[in-house]
């Protein structure tokens, strides 16, 4: 969280955010933010995360509760989240791929982009 706190502390604006976040995916949205919660789960809590995806703990485990806060901080944070695309409000209906978008272009209003492990099928 430091790193964030620290971009947002010298290339924030209304406009620039550390974080560009989407999570809209059509019948699938979501998916992207349990991909940013498992990473907060390895961050913060690595030894258990094997566990956690095998059942043998709960979604209620105080450690797993604590990612999800994790991710919730720096989510729901407006001085952190989508700018040029809105405020934390936005990420249920910006798709990831927009949000990756405006990471990398010459014009990124974000400094970071949690990218979403996908799978291509090729035919």
């Amino acid at each position: 969280m430091t790193l964030t706190q620290t971009i947002a502390d010298e290339q924030g604006s209304d406009t620039t955010k550390p974080w560009c976040a989407g999570i809209e995916s059509g019948g699938a949205t979501g998916w992207p933010a349990t991909d940013f919660i498992e990473d907060m789960v390895l961050r913060s809590a690595g030894d258990v995360y094997d566990q956690w995806v095998a059942g043998e703990i709960p979604f209620n485990d105080p450690q797993i509760a604590e990612a999800v806060d994790m991710a919730g901080d720096i989510l729901k944070n407006p001085d952190y989240t989508n700018g040029g695309l809105g405020d934390p409000r936005t990420i249920a209906t910006t798709s990831s791929t927009t949000a990756a978008c405006r990471s990398s272009t010459a014009s990124a209003s974000c400094t970071a982009w949690r990218p979403s492990t996908r799978v291509l099928v090729v035919p």
